[in-house]
């Protein structure tokens, strides 16, 4: 599974599925989700499946590979989680609101107690996951949740998750996170940066022989022009010369040039 906020920009949607389809990830879930203005629109993959519930304001939405059509279910969804159930195992993605404290924060990350993991942008700071902050009244919160119910972080603690050039200076962060109450079922934990201000989050999970071999598909490359014309029906205006003049036969591979 894999998750990335996109700060809602079409491209960096674009980029981080086919950065997906290259690594064959089955759950994608994306934060800061791109949505037309109408709230009726945002994009398709011809690998992935989109269940999730397109409207205005939406934060987090899931796809999965078409393979697993019938293996994957949504338990539950809102603006700002996205929780599915794959073979037992229920996996969630969120994009949690920067603007919650006290109760109301407390309260939101209850409600996410019936998950096996999850994986997003918490928008919380303590020094136990992100040395590189001070805590805050939400990280030190969060912290004591995640005690209580017996989640821990999976990875490694010295590798941001965002990170942005202020004024010539670097500043980091690692506020998107990966949490587990089992994490020794999960293999491997990586995180690759291309064009969003946060890094993308890839977590191997066996799924126990379940999953048969997926066969490649062909994939159609046309698709990036399509959605850049969305995007320019929606009134953004963004120069996409650059992206032509690059190197490579696919999307993934000029975009992983930047």
């Amino acid at each position: 599974m894999a998750y990335q906020n996109v700060a809602g920009q079409c491209e960096s949607t674009h980029t981080f599925r086919e950065w997906c389809k290259k690594k064959r990830i089955d759950i994608v879930f994306v934060g800061e989700v791109w949505v037309d203005k109408k709230g009726t629109g945002t994009q398709s993959h011809p690998s992935y499946t989109l269940e999730s519930k397109v409207e205005k304001g939406k934060q987090t939405m899931v796809y999965w590979r078409k393979k697993m059509n019938e293996v994957v279910k949504v338990v539950r969804e809102d603006k700002r989680l996205a929780l599915v159930e794959v073979w037992s195992h229920k996996l969630g993605g969120i994009y949690a609101d920067g603007k919650l404290s006290g109760g109301k924060w407390r309260e939101w990350l209850e409600g996410l107690n019936e998950a096996d993991c999850l994986v997003g942008d918490w928008n919380a700071h303590n020094q136990a996951w992100d040395p590189r902050n001070e805590d805050d009244k939400r990280g030190k919160e969060m912290e004591e949740w995640m005690v209580e119910k017996g989640f821990e972080i999976w990875g490694e603690y010295d590798e941001p998750t965002w990170e942005r050039i202020v004024n010539g200076r670097r500043q980091q962060s690692r506020i998107d996170l990966f949490v587990s109450r089992a994490p020794k079922n999960w293999q491997k934990l990586k995180s690759d940066k291309f064009l969003s201000d946060h890094w993308a989050i890839m977590a191997e999970i066996d799924w126990n022989g379940k999953l048969e071999e997926v066969v490649r598909e062909k994939i159609n490359w046309d698709i990036l022009r399509v959605e850049l014309e969305m995007a320019e029906e929606d009134e953004k205006k963004v120069d996409f010369r650059w992206y032509n003049e690059l190197e490579g036969n696919t999307a993934y591979k000029k975009l992983k040039l930047l």
